[in-house]
């Protein structure tokens, strides 16, 4: 699964996370815990572009990659079942109204 978020600085919602690496940032600094600087400015700078980020979710069958995906975005978008019922790629985007396209290959 993969999902795509778009350049919070454009959502007003999404504005807290510039303070909220800092306040990471200056935790790590605290605890000396130096491995996480490079992730941190590397989050940084995506919260300035006006790209896509796409993340990757992945792991086993029914590890609970759509749980968390749904627990994440707030809504049950993709399915959870007894089976694995993703097992296909999907894309979840963000975007004004709810709607799904489907691609065959």
């Amino acid at each position: 699964m993969a999902l795509a978020l778009r350049n919070p600085s454009r959502d007003p919602l999404l504005e807290t996370y510039e303070p909220l690496l800092g306040r990471l940032h200056r935790i790590c600094d605290q605890f000396q815990i130096v491995f996480l600087n490079r992730q941190i400015e590397a989050c940084k700078h995506l919260l300035h572009q006006d790209k896509l980020i796409h993340v990757g979710v992945l792991g086993q069958f029914k590890a609970g990659e759509s749980s968390f995906l749904n627990s994440l975005i707030g809504k049950p978008l993709p399915p959870v079942g007894v089976i694995p019922v993703t097992t296909t790629i999907t894309r979840l985007q963000c975007g004004k109204r709810e709607r799904a396209i489907i691609r065959f290959f």
